[in-house]
């Protein structure tokens, strides 16, 4: 319910809604703005650069992926989609003399990752404390790197010293294990610009009764992203 758009008027610059109200659990919703309807064309552009876009200058045309991320609660999407999800559609007179309508396309890619411990005497008795990916592109080597992104609308693209980071860790609160994939126990999602990746994927598990830490690495290579798809990470 504090998501909001930005739409282009029709003088070129834009324009931040100004309330949202939300539909069927949040499958859709409208969005309240300001002016009068003959500020925006038929067919105009409408962006979603999501709530942790927080610049004052030319929000419309930013997303933020940050280095250092936290979740509290196993398989919420809605948290991740905080930083770094991104979309865009076109919006259309509705007949309404008040009302447009327009569909999202999301333009980020998503990883769900999916931990499990298929030895049946050890998972009961860990915990899966933070996941960090490192990155290394196979085609465009800017595009992970934490921090500011442009957004046209379409495509993501860094726009930082490209050298400086190359990884996002997750903390998390020691979800549990189990022998075979238990997306409610323990999925764990992250928002990435579209890419062909070689992903460096670090899993950091304790041992609660001795407080014992360990990290478990596993590698990646070649892995194609595409735009508005959620991929499994086993």
């Amino acid at each position: 319910s504090d998501d909001f758009i930005w739409v282009k008027k029709q003088d070129g610059t834009w324009a931040k809604s100004t309330g949202t109200t939300l539909h069927d659990g949040g499958a859709s919703a409208e969005f309240t703005l300001p002016g009068s309807k003959a500020d925006y064309a038929d067919g105009c552009e409408v962006r979603y650069t999501t709530a942790g876009n927080f610049l004052s200058y030319a929000p419309a045309n930013l997303v933020y992926f940050p280095q250092n991320q936290s979740r509290t609660i196993a398989n919420d999407f809605s948290k991740a989609g905080e930083w770094g999800d991104c979309g865009s559609g076109v919006a259309h007179n509705t007949g309404n003399p008040d009302k447009f309508n327009f569909t999202l396309s999301h333009k980020s890619s998503y990883l769900c990752f999916l931990p499990r411990c298929t030895n049946a005497a050890l998972a009961p008795n860990i915990r899966l404390k933070g996941i960090k990916v490192t990155a290394n592109q196979a085609t465009n080597n800017a595009s992970f790197f934490p921090g500011f992104h442009s957004f046209n609308g379409d495509d993501i693209d860094y726009i930082g010293t490209p050298t400086i980071r190359r990884s996002i860790e997750i903390t998390l609160p020691e979800f549990p294990l189990s022998t075979t994939e238990n997306q409610a126990a323990n999925a764990t999602y992250l928002v990435v610009p579209p890419d062909t990746y070689d992903f460096k994927i670090e899993y950091t598990i304790k041992d609660p009764t001795t407080n014992i830490e360990t990290v478990v690495t596993d590698i990646r290579t070649g892995i194609t992203l595409d735009k508005g798809k959620i991929y499994d990470v086993t």
